[in-house]
């Protein structure tokens, strides 16, 4: 069975970037007005609902290998493929949402404050926190168990995102989401040190300079390099004005 892109060098191929461009256009007439950080949110649900509908495809393919078979007499050498399909459907799912989530809140917000009446301005004692600048480098690493080995994905690669690390000031910042549909493996128990924490379905968003970012990547062959557990600045001050009531 053909497996999933690891990459998106797929927008490079002719058939493939019109029908990218295409979903973008009809993306675009959804959310026609976006600020330029917001705008890269938008290019990132076009990706999904890209690898969405081509996973769709690869789910179609195999039921349709199995159809002949019952499912009773399914060997797991036959159900391995179904598996990684399903997976990777689970996954592009869940980027395509958390894409399509954080543009319809922004949108959500701004026919609020469209349609509000105007008010007096009250005195504000909510500290306002500071202007959240969106990292440049963004790569997810998908951790999975096949047939008891550990196998790293990371996207994009991090040859693709190597190129946005070395042309980044040293201010910027880049961030890695660490998925486990198959639970945390021994080789990354160091993502999660309660144990309590290694699940099934496990994830963690870390934060770091795309400096630190660069020097991981040089040395990564299979899979991610250990790096500080950081959570992301935005994820911190959603954390402390939650706590202080303000959220």
């Amino acid at each position: 069975m053909k497996q999933p892109c690891r990459s998106d060098k797929w927008i490079f191929q002719d058939e493939a970037k019109t029908q990218f461009d295409a979903i973008r256009r009809s993306w675009e007439t959804e959310f026609p007005v976006l600020p330029a950080a917001l705008d890269r949110v938008l290019t990132r649900l076009a990706r999904a609902d890209w690898r969405q509908q081509w996973v769709e495809q690869r789910v179609f393919e195999v039921e349709e290998m199995l159809e002949e078979v019952s499912a009773a007499e399914w060997t797991a050498k036959q159900h391995q493929p179904l598996q990684l399909v399903y997976r990777y459907h689970a996954w592009a799912d869940r980027q395509f949402h958390r894409a399509w989530k954080s543009l319809k809140e922004y949108t959500g917000r701004q026919a609020v404050e469209r349609t509000a009446p105007d008010k007096p301005s009250p005195k504000l004692e909510t500290e306002i926190p500071r202007v959240y600048e969106e990292p440049v480098l963004f790569q997810t690493v998908i951790v999975k168990i096949v047939d008891g080995q550990t196998v790293t994905a990371m996207y994009p690669s991090n040859e693709e995102e190597m190129r946005v690390a070395e042309i980044a000031g040293e201010s910027k910042r880049a961030v890695r989401v660490f998925e486990f549909p198959d639970g945390v493996p021994e080789e990354y128990h160091w993502v999660f040190p309660k144990v309590e924490d290694r699940r099934l379905g496990a994830r963690r968003q870390v934060e770091m300079s795309t400096t630190l970012w660069r020097d991981l990547a040089s040395r990564e062959t299979m899979h991610a390099e250990r790096c500080p557990l950081e959570p992301t600045r935005m994820e911190m001050i959603r954390r402390r004005l939650e706590k202080e009531g303000k959220l």
